[in-house]
């Protein structure tokens, strides 16, 4: 018994120093590419959008890099990627989205991935783990150059044989979902070159299964499982910000208020 306590030490600690590493690597991106291209990150500079709630993409080449995700851009239609802060949980992910139409003021694109979540490897002592392959549709309707509306369609299929413990269903939380599968809406404000404001409203269609919902959440209560979140995104030159407030299901548990924050850096 004190060899084997002796080894999961061992290997949470050899665990710490390679999540260490990996958090110091991503602090030291922006110094890094420093030598980069000029940077263009502001609402007046064409193909400029808020990927992560629309159904644009990064431009060709451009990096965001961020706590929350780091994500490349391909052929201008195209991105890969990673939430990056769910790695550090555990939650080992990567994500790939296409933007597979567009015209003037529509666009569509579908987006997939993979998440395998196993508390153990963080030191959460448990034996649960689960693998989750996450597929969005998304819409962007957009009226002028001040005003979108951005539709969302997201699915989440993941199938735990035992009760989830609080760690994954918090993840679970973050990853957006209020349900196996959901609807979302997105009103985006533009106010000048460098700021939006965006609502946001989730409701679920089908529920998540009982293993995933707290022992007092109601598996057929639609309605409280619903979120609504504002925000204001700023841009200035590489540099992004995220911050706002929202009710609902989020990586804090069960339904409460809850705060957003979101930095990350955009290099083309």
């Amino acid at each position: 018994m004190p060899n084997e306590c002796s080894s999961r030490a061992m290997g949470r600690s050899r665990r710490s120093r390679i999540l260490a590493a990996l958090v110091a690597l991503l602090l030291a991106l922006p110094a890094l590419l420093g030598g980069a291209p000029p940077v263009r990150a502001n609402f007046g500079v064409a193909g400029f959008e808020t990927e992560e709630i629309s159904a644009f993409t990064l431009r060709d080449q451009e990096l965001k890099v961020g706590p929350a995700a780091v994500r490349f851009g391909l052929l201008g239609e195209l991105q890969i990627g990673t939430s990056f802060a769910l790695n550090l949980l555990g939650a080992f992910n990567a994500d790939v989205k296409w933007r597979i139409f567009e015209m003037p003021g529509f666009a569509i694109a579908v987006e997939t991935g993979v998440v395998h979540f196993d508390p153990g490897l963080v030191g959460v002592d448990t034996e649960f783990s689960v693998t989750a392959l996450p597929a969005k549709l998304d819409l962007t309707f957009v009226a002028s150059t001040d005003f979108q509306v951005h539709l969302r369609l997201d699915y989440l299929s993941a199938d735990p044989d035992a009760q989830a413990p609080d760690s994954v269903m918090r993840v679970q939380r973050y990853l957006g979902p209020v349900g196996t599968f959901s609807g979302e809406l997105f009103l985006e404000w533009r106010v000048g070159s460098h700021f939006a404001l965006v609502l946001e409203y989730a409701i679920p269609f089908v529920m998540f299964d009982r293993e995933l919902l707290f022992a007092d959440e109601d598996p057929d209560d639609r309605i409280g499982m619903m979120r609504v979140a504002a925000s204001l995104l700023a841009t200035f030159d590489a540099f992004n910000v995220r911050v706002g407030v929202g009710y609902g299901p989020s990586f804090l548990g069960e339904q409460s208020v809850f705060p957003m924050l979101d930095l990350y850096w955009r290099v083309f």
